[in-house]
């Protein structure tokens, strides 16, 4: 369900601090280049909020409008996070290929999510910074997927673009 405030599907990205939800956000809304200057993108330390087009969406035609928000890994007071999933039609669960631990905490940002939105919100467990070459094991989040029902599991590099505009547009469609 749309935002009240935007009326646009709001899609919101969680996971911890450092795994590149705020670089995905850069690539997605083209805000950025890719490579080098992913690198010098700032710790997002208070809810972040943009609205832009991403895609294309899956036929190539057109792209959406979206309200993205960026939540930081970070501790938030609970009325601020009511505000901060207010309106959420869909989720990004992000976690960092590199970082088991990123992985395992994505429980944690689920049951947040849960904890303020419809429990139908669509979910999409994404696995960012698979450029580097000790990626992760996928199975793993595969799995992960499948035990807490999220709607896809992907892999995405904010670095290079790969996977970043699939992460998106698949909440839009």
């Amino acid at each position: 369900m749309p935002s009240s405030r935007s009326q646009l599907p709001k899609l919101v990205l969680l996971g911890d601090a450092g795994v590149g939800k705020s670089a995905l956000v850069q690539v997605a809304t083209r805000r950025t280049g890719r490579s080098s200057s992913i690198k010098s993108i700032r710790p997002t330390i208070a809810p972040d909020r943009v609205v832009a087009d991403v895609g294309p969406i899956a036929d190539g035609s057109r792209s959406a409008k979206v309200e993205l928000c960026d939540r930081p890994g970070s501790h938030m007071q609970p009325t601020v996070l009511k505000r901060f999933y207010d309106g959420c039609s869909g989720a990004l669960l992000v976690y960092d290929v590199t970082n088991a631990a990123s992985l395992g905490n994505t429980r944690k940002w689920l049951h947040e999510l849960r904890e303020y939105t419809a429990q139908n919100c669509p979910v999409i467990l994404v696995g960012n910074k698979s450029d580097l070459a000790e990626a992760g094991a996928p199975g793993l989040a595969a799995e992960l997927a499948a035990e807490l029902r999220l709607t896809h599991q992907l892999t995405a590099s904010a670095l290079d673009g790969r996977g970043v505009a699939v992460a998106f547009t698949a909440l839009t469609e």
